[in-house]
């Protein structure tokens, strides 16, 4: 997560970039390139690259990846609830035959561990399925959940933290300052209607004033719209960024812990790695020089100065291309 939040604040325009694709999420059909987005960005890790943000989102290929996103969600989602509900059914079922408080007790401790397994392992292994679909670039090698749990139990904390943290912590900012402003709007309240009040006792009024009542809560509604409006934009960048966070987390997941799936990847990228390493020869000889070769992944951590892999030349696109640099 470190390396994604890097990766993102290092890019010049980062926070505009940011706003733009906010509101591209809110166009129908236009907001599968968002999260495709993200996920283009972020295959380029197991390729040895590290691109800043890219200027270009209305491709194809991010809203044909977005899709493909949702409708892995949507398929292995569906899974999860199903065997989900199988399992309460059977249990509570068996339960429920030596009485019905214990089958009721069962069907509610079963929903629990239901909610917490979706959360800190189901969800973090759709995540990893999505970026292997990405990688591999077809549909289908997101449901090879048996190929996608042998690469996820290498390193599952790191997969549940990209996960969990972003959108958690978008979250909490976002329920405090919905928190601070509802607060800040019903004091504004109250001190109206005790002002009128006290305007009401001082000309002898009994009651209140339909005239003066409605100029009080409409200009209190007002304000109320204007800044839930700004806390809808707000909330929305951190969800974007927290997005961002989450799938450049998981490129470098990918990196590091799945690179073989870069040998299942199109014809496209393995034509790109062809031209990487007929660069020119001298550029291969001074990143050999740098280090002997440790292993034969094509990642390392970006803090690390150990080449990623010496045998291969630098890219052709330029020296913040490729970690060899």
């Amino acid at each position: 997560m470190g390396a994604a939040w890097r990766d993102i604040t290092g890019t010049q325009g980062w926070f505009k970039k940011i706003l733009f694709l906010c509101l591209v999420g809110c166009v129908p059909i236009l907001n599968f390139s968002v999260s495709g987005y993200a996920l283009r960005w972020s295959r380029e890790l197991s390729f040895g690259k590290r691109n800043p943000l890219p200027r270009e989102i209305f491709r194809k290929k991010e809203i044909l990846t977005g899709f493909r996103a949702w409708l892995a969600q949507l398929s292995l989602g569906f899974v999860y609830c199903i065997l989900g509900l199988l399992a309460t059914l059977l249990l509570s079922a068996f339960f429920g035959l030596f009485s019905v408080q214990a089958g009721a007790t069962i069907a509610a401790l079963v929903f629990i561990v239901l909610s917490f397994g979706m959360a800190f392992f189901w969800l973090p292994l759709v995540n990893v399925s999505i970026m292997r679909m990405t990688a591999v670039d077809y549909l289908e090698a997101a449901l090879n959940l048996p190929k996608t749990f042998k690469a996820f139990k290498r390193a599952m904390g790191g997969a549940i933290g990209a996960t969990i943290v972003p959108p958690l912590l978008s979250g909490l900012v976002t329920f405090l300052l919905f928190t601070l402003i509802g607060g800040i709007i019903g004091a504004s309240a109250a001190s109206n209607f005790s002002n009128l009040n006290s305007l009401y006792g001082m000309y002898g009024m009994t009651g209140f004033s339909p005239a003066k009542t409605m100029t009080g809560l409409l200009g209190i509604g007002t304000s109320a719209l204007f800044l839930y409006l700004l806390l809808g934009i707000v909330s929305s960048m951190l969800g974007t960024f927290a997005m961002l966070i989450t799938w450049r987390a998981m490129g470098h997941w990918t990196a590091r812990y799945a690179s073989e799936w870069i040998k299942e990847s199109d014809e496209e990228f393995v034509l790109q790695m062809a031209e990487d390493r007929a660069a020119p020869a001298a550029a291969a000889a001074a990143a050999a020089a740098t280090a002997p070769p440790t292993a034969p992944a094509a990642y390392a951590c970006p803090d690390d100065s150990t080449p990623i892999d010496p045998s291969a030349p630098a890219s052709s696109a330029g020296a913040d291309n490729n970690y060899n640099q």
